[in-house]
């Protein structure tokens, strides 16, 4: 389940060994990211970025024609971070200024830039999460077609609890209204249709509904539900469902 997009770096330096440098410790970034411009001249950056500006910006400051606080200005400090890599430490202050995320002199290390990403993510986080709430609310209500053994019945993403693999390539559909329905569909079929919209494959036999997670019992691995329903979290599970819950309930957050 993919909340939050990968993080739009830009990388700006007029020499282009500092460019190998830092594209060579960004590849070992534990988070998305996506590198939408590499560039030596300054000038040509702000060409380039201005109508589809980076949510970080990675820059030198002592550079040919435009420096990186002039260059900085050109952009929504609102909507892009900047992480200033340079090699004068005399800068500092007035980076601070200028808001920057992030000071790193040269030569730094891998942990110094990925430490400045993490700053500049958590920045990030409510423009990431204002825009997925505005994308959900753009979108219509989405209804569900279950194959059942009887006859096809619809129901909206909201009104399931959680879904529970049945031994024959079935699965079970646990309904908020307290009813059950058997779909003749494997779990994996529905997992692919729902990861992307609210669920999350807590255990090779549950698929769960974030939307009606009340809490976690992480010494338990259970995971509380509404009407008191309590699921297990399987153990390599776990980190990945406390990072996708957390988004969720953040976003929960930003909606309301």
């Amino acid at each position: 389940m993919n909340i939050l997009p990968p993080i739009r770096i830009a990388i700006i330096d007029d020499e282009i060994d500092n460019i190998r440098i830092i594209s060579k410790y960004l590849r070992s970034y534990p988070s998305q990211i996506n590198i939408i411009g590499e560039f030596t001249n300054p000038l040509k950056a702000v060409d380039d970025l201005i109508d589809n500006p980076p949510d970080v910006l990675l820059l030198d400051i002592e550079m040919p024609d435009l420096n990186g606080f002039d260059l900085l200005n050109k952009f929504d400090s609102n909507h892009t971070q900047a992480i200033y890599i340079t090699g004068h430490d005399e800068y500092a202050i007035r980076a601070i200024k200028a808001a920057a995320v992030d000071y790193i002199l040269k030569p730094f290390s891998r942990d110094e830039l990925h430490s400045a990403l993490n700053k500049a993510r958590a920045n990030l986080l409510p423009k990431f999460l204002l825009k997925a709430k505005a994308e959900a609310e753009k979108k219509p209500i989405i209804k569900l077609r279950i194959p059942g053994t009887k006859a096809y019945m619809c129901s909206s993403y909201s009104d399931i609890i959680y879904l529970k693999a049945i031994r024959g390539g079935y699965s079970m559909l646990h309904m908020l209204d307290g009813t059950s329905i058997l779909a003749t569909f494997p779990l994996n079929y529905y997992e692919n249709i729902l990861s992307d919209n609210g669920f999350f494959r807590s255990h090779k036999s549950h698929l769960i509904n974030l939307r009606h997670v009340v809490s976690y019992e992480p010494n338990l691995l259970l995971t509380k539900l509404v009407d008191d329903l309590e699921l297990e979290i399987a153990i390599r599970r776990k980190t990945h469902f406390l990072k996708v819950w957390r988004i969720h309930e953040a976003l929960n957050a930003a909606q309301s």
